[in-house]
């Protein structure tokens, strides 16, 4: 290698020297000696025309070598350690790794003693700019110059603690509505840098809300359903809520990473109810609003007993009750089904029934409980017997207790006899006749109690039933 930094190469093929020079054939020639552009190349001769020294080591190889071969054959000295060889380095005693050489006089600038002045850049951050929270802002720096036309490199600093971009016009998201100063600096490869600021507006995003409200039920049913909102903002929300229907505006928990927040809410009356939800972040709020409707349901309305036999001229007493959902008013009726008809007072969600029948026949009673847009009824069956039908029931019970063995035929034949003579005097009109044989059938009864063929509790009841139609006639 000559101190010019070219690669000289000699090989030998047995018949003809030949030189390359970088590689490249120069030329060809005798054993003894080969030319250079017209001068000698000796092995072991001092040439000072392209040689510092003289050749005192030789390989010969059969082919030339390439670039990589030869970089291998030599350690190349880098004395200031930059990454360019001595050889080729324009400054080798000082690191300029980039070979600046202001003036193009072949040195380079940091072992010039008389390079050309270095002029600071000039940095344009553009702007001032505006935008909204979460949406990219593009920036400007193409307006910066140098005087000296160096590579540039940028810094930009947005202002909001977020790592700067070294790009000539980036583009940068804020996270939240505020004034920001931004500022561009600028530097050139030998340092010297310069500094533009400018100011980014960014403004607030209202939320956007959407919420499970426009919805139909019945009353005494609830609103629920989780709701959401979008807002770019990092902001910190809060919520409420206008069920529409005279409750107090409530506050809404909103879960500010899921950006959702929970309805819940019951009606316990009918109607259309206007509802409307409210989140707000610092400097705006967003709503959605619906109706929800709400359904009357009306009264289910029980009476006990649902069957009752009487007698004709007794009192029929039932208990009258319903439910319903909502927060209504309500009033009752009721229909004896014998012409008579009552509205009793309601207690809570009772009502009583009582009603004297005077006619014998079967009778349904209807009683009905009105809010405020419905009616609910129910029915219930009264038998009233007359006073033959009685005195048949009582016979009938006589024959159970001889089918059942309390009582032998003759016993209960006589008690029969007395109550078989009762209903024909009723149906004759004899109402004083049919006293005395109801009368009759009494002493029977409690003869048989007293010799112990019926319980206590088998003449109480024949006789407590027989009594109730002597008060009748």
């Amino acid at each position: 290698m000559t101190a010019s930094g070219t690669w000289w190469q000699r090989t030998w093929d047995g018949s003809t020297h030949r030189l390359y020079v970088d590689g490249v054939l120069d030329g060809t020639g005798t054993p003894a000696t080969s030319t250079h552009a017209g001068h000698p190349v000796l092995i072991g001769a001092a040439v000072t025309d392209f040689f510092d020294g003289q050749i005192d080591e030789l390989t010969i190889y059969e082919y030339a070598l390439d670039g990589s071969e030869i970089l291998g054959l030599f350690k190349l000295a880098d004395s200031d350690g930059d990454g360019v060889i001595d050889v080729s380095d324009n400054c080798p005693a000082v690191e300029n790794p980039e070979q600046a050489d202001a003036d193009g006089d072949g040195i380079g600038d940091p072992c010039d003693p008389s390079p050309l002045p270095n002029n600071a850049p000039e940095a344009q951050a553009g702007g001032p700019y505006a935008g909204l929270e979460g949406s990219p802002i593009p920036f400007d720096g193409t307006g910066s110059t140098d005087p000296d036309s160096d590579a540039l490199t940028y810094e930009w600093d947005f202002g909001d603690s977020t790592p700067v971009s070294d790009e000539i016009s980036p583009s940068h998201t804020y996270a939240n509505n505020d004034v920001y100063d931004v500022t561009l600096t600028v530097t050139d490869p030998l340092g010297l840098s310069h500094s533009n600021s400018t100011t980014a507006t960014i403004s607030n995003v209202a939320p956007s809300v959407t919420a499970p409200i426009v919805t139909v039920f019945n009353e005494g049913g609830a609103l629920s359903g989780t709701g959401s909102f979008i807002d770019p903002g990092a902001d910190v929300w809060m919520g409420t809520v206008d069920y529409g229907d005279g409750s107090e505006v409530e506050a809404l928990t909103v879960a500010q990473s899921l950006k959702t927040f929970e309805l819940l809410h019951t009606y316990t009356n009918d109607g259309i109810y206007p509802v409307m939800v409210t989140i707000s972040d610092a400097d705006d709020s967003g709503t959605a609003s619906g109706n929800v409707t709400v359904l009357n349901v009306i009264p289910t309305v029980v009476v006990t007993p649902p069957e009752t036999t009487i007698t004709e001229g007794d009192t029929f007493t039932g208990e009258g009750s319903f439910t319903d959902p909502g927060a209504d008013t309500w009033t009752a009726s009721v229909d004896y089904g014998d012409g008579a008809t009552d509205s009793p007072t309601i207690t809570g969600t009772s009502f009583a029934l009582t009603h004297v029948y005077s006619a014998p026949g079967e009778y349904t009673v209807s009683a009905s409980v009105t809010d405020d847009d419905g009616v609910g009824s129910t029915t219930v069956s009264v038998t009233v017997l007359s006073l033959q039908q009685a005195t048949e029931q009582i016979s009938q019970t006589v024959e159970d207790l001889v089918s059942g063995g309390t009582l032998n035929n003759g016993e209960g034949n006589s008690l029969d006899s007395s109550l078989d003579a009762a209903v024909r005097s009723m149906d004759r009109g004899n109402a004083n006749a049919a006293r005395n044989q109801l009368r009759a059938f009494i002493n029977k009864v409690e003869a048989m109690e007293q010799s112990g063929r019926l319980t206590p509790q088998q003449a109480g009841d024949l006789t407590a039933a027989t009594n109730a139609l002597i008060a009748k006639l």
